[in-house]
């Protein structure tokens, strides 16, 4: 006789009575006093990535903007980024301040529902000790003043939705939350094996407990396989992933920095930053925390019965495993990224140890939670405020990559560059291209084809790009602006004479000649001088198309030929006389009769450097003399310091140390150079990967 079908029972939970309202009272105080922390992140603008997902989403309606590829083309996440911000965009009016407010939600909801896992584990002491932890916590900080944190907010309130159904026998519905999760990002993939340890009944089986978990189990793989089409038919990478022991043990050893927020700074004030923390959020807390009623569900009239303290002690210490695995687990997703890392990729982790943290000092005397909690406040009010980040790529940072002193320094570049470009350009016509120059790439300014600039001016048909990928289909589609910053100021050189031969040297000075031949070819084109052949004859022979410049170079009335060339001597006879003037004519025909002698070229290059007649002569014959003799080291070294004197570092740091390759040992006694390389090792230690310790012999 088959037998009749049972009602699966959720997960016990501490049985509560009419005192069960102290805790939501208590909780009400945790919220209010996350709210308070975080309001002034509604105020924090747009940035980065933001402005791309903002120009993918006004493109069209909701199903045309999710069947197109990802913007980024990095991960697969059409719920954090695609979904999140077409709907917020069109119900805020594209308000910034609306996107902030819909991460405050998820915050919140984040708090609460850890809540809620809490108390259902370990009880209301538990939850109000694990959700005042989280609300204080510092990892919190990127996320909520970054719209598109929304990505780790999402995963992460989908990832406690999932739990809590789970925990409440609705396993399907908690299936779907986990998807939608992975789906906005996939640092929560292995939320299965926290259900399942958290889930467990006293006596069941393991096998059991994870088969009760296939909805979870059955939404990863879905995930997994979705992410793995859409990761074959994108055209960008997801960035440089690390893998092997050394990666482990870092994003393991940050999981023990990021809980008790132990960031510090590289230099002595900054190591241990004075900062105190928001003290009526941290009061609202603890008086939370220590609020009548909160040590336990049990109301005061009911006797305990015996062995109770011990079922507790028990319940709290399954509670506190299970938290300290979810922040293992958690932290697991960072390994291929530690070299990267930032304290809000362990925004899941942390759940986990509150979890950990709240179950384990429930039973122990109340002053344990509230100092732990000023503790974990003060320490995250300190790496809030740390007034630096991560210069460079490295898993053994000891702060995050992206924090909350990078947003306010980026924002703050990109808006000042932002008005600058509005003040030189209030409108632009339809359909405009801009070039920028010398916007270093971490200010977040200039992206892809340009979506600030569209945001900005709210027109579709504007582009704009770093001056180095220029080329003639992007110019020609209509109206050409171009914009230097020098000493962080913008200003528009559009009308400038000379142009494109100095925007030619520029590139070629970032060793770009293709984009320089662009601009040479197009000056060609206007002027058809026999200057602008000659310079484009030296980008094509450093092309690799030799033929072509032998015939620019004739053309332009230069003899095609190598040494010996007697202007040299003349030369230098001039200048002993002290007649500069001379020595450069002399220099100049010199290189007319001797086109292909990487000697004359580099006596002129030195005289045109000596004079001070302006970097583009002397950029094309320094260039000139090095790709015809690649393996002189003066050539080498005179290339650059040419570099390094127009603010190329890195691209200037790898010509000196390719001249002290050659050079070998007679570089040690090249002082200027090895000064030089030191002085730059202390000043831009963010090329610490090209300017090593000593240069090579």
């Amino acid at each position: 006789m088959p037998r009749p079908h049972r009602k699966e029972e959720p997960v016990s939970k501490p049985r509560v009575s009419g005192a069960g309202l102290a805790p939501l009272a208590a909780l009400a105080l945790v919220l209010a006093a996350t709210l308070l922390l975080r309001l002034p992140a509604l105020d924090a603008p747009f940035f980065a990535d933001d402005f791309i997902f903002l120009d993918q989403v006004g493109r069209g309606s909701l199903p045309h903007v999710l069947a197109e590829p990802d913007p980024i083309g990095n991960f697969y996440r059409p719920v954090g980024r695609q979904l999140f911000f077409w709907l917020v965009a069109r119900a805020g009016s594209g308000s910034a301040r609306a996107f902030h407010a819909a991460g405050l939600l998820l915050w919140l909801g984040i708090v609460a529902l850890l809540f809620a896992l809490a108390r259902r584990l370990a009880g209301p002491r538990a939850a109000l000790i694990a959700a005042g932890f989280l609300a204080l916590h510092y990892a919190a900080d990127v996320p909520l003043r970054w719209a598109s944190g929304s990505q780790d907010l999402l995963a992460v309130v989908g990832a406690l939705a999932a739990l809590w159904l789970h925990l409440a026998g609705r396993r399907l519905w908690a299936g779907v939350a986990l998807l939608a999760a992975l789906l906005s990002k996939e640092v929560v993939a292995l939320t299965p094996v926290v259900a399942v340890i958290a889930a467990r009944r006293p006596g069941e089986s393991w096998p059991a407990a994870a088969r009760r978990a296939w909805p979870l189990a059955a939404a990863v793989a879905a995930w997994a396989v979705v992410a793995l089409l859409a990761a074959r038919a994108r055209a960008g990478s997801a960035g440089p992933l690390t893998f092997g022991p050394a990666a482990v043990a870092a994003a393991f050893l940050h999981l023990l920095q990021v809980v008790p927020a132990l960031e510090w700074g590289a230099s002595a004030e900054t190591r241990i930053p004075l900062a105190f923390p928001a003290l009526v959020p941290l009061a609202l807390v603890l008086v939370a925390i220590a609020a009548p009623g909160s040590r336990s569900s049990r109301p005061a009239a009911e006797p305990a019965p015996a062995g109770a303290g011990r079922a507790v002690a028990a319940g709290s210490g399954r509670a506190a495993a299970a938290g300290l695995v979810w922040a293992l687990v958690g932290a697991a997703p960072v390994v291929p990224v530690a070299g990267t890392w930032s304290a809000y990729y362990y925004l899941f982790a942390t759940c986990g140890a509150a979890l950990a943290l709240g179950a384990w000092l429930a039973p122990r005397r109340r002053a344990w939670g509230l100092a732990a909690v000023t503790l974990l406040a003060w320490n995250s009010a300190r790496s809030s405020l740390l007034p630096e980040f991560a210069l460079r790529p490295s898993a053994w940072n000891a702060r995050s990559r992206i924090n909350r002193y990078y947003l306010e320094r980026g924002t703050f570049s990109v808006y000042r560059t932002l008005a600058q470009l509005r003040a030189a350009r209030p409108a632009l016509p339809p359909r405009s291209t801009l070039f920028f120059a010398g916007i270093p790439g971490s200010v977040a300014f200039q992206s892809g084809d340009g979506p600030l600039v569209r945001w900005a001016y709210r027109d579709t048909s504007l582009r704009s790009y770093y001056l180095g990928s220029f080329d003639r289909a992007k110019a020609v589609r209509g109206p050409v602006y171009f914009f230097q910053v020098t000493n962080d100021t913008l200003r528009e050189v559009t009308s400038e004479p000379g142009l494109y031969y100095r925007l030619a040297a520029s590139t070629i000075l970032s060793e770009k000649p293709g984009t320089a031949r662009e601009f040479l070819a197009m000056e060609r084109e206007r002027q058809g001088s026999p200057v602008s052949g000659y310079w484009l004859a030296w980008t094509e022979w450093g092309l690799g198309e030799r033929e072509r410049a032998l015939d620019l170079l004739e053309r332009a009335g230069y003899e095609t030929r190598a040494g010996p060339v007697p202007e040299v001597a003349a030369a230098f006879e001039a200048l002993a006389r002290r007649d500069t003037a001379g020595a450069l004519a002399t220099a100049r025909s010199g290189v007319e009769a001797h086109a292909l002698d990487p000697g004359a070229h580099a006596l002129l290059a030195d005289l045109l450097l000596a004079s001070g007649g302006g970097p583009g002569p002397a950029v094309i014959e320094s260039y000139a003399a090095r790709v015809l003799d690649p393996d002189s080291p003066a050539a080498w070294r005179r290339w650059g310091l040419l570099q390094i004197s127009n603010q190329r570092i890195l691209d200037g740091a790898t010509s000196l140390r390719r001249y002290f390759a050659l050079a070998g040992a007679a570089a040690d006694r090249d002082l200027e150079a090895r000064r030089l390389w030191q002085a730059l090792r202390e000043r831009f230690p963010s090329a610490a990967g090209v300017l090593d310790a000593a240069p090579p012999h």
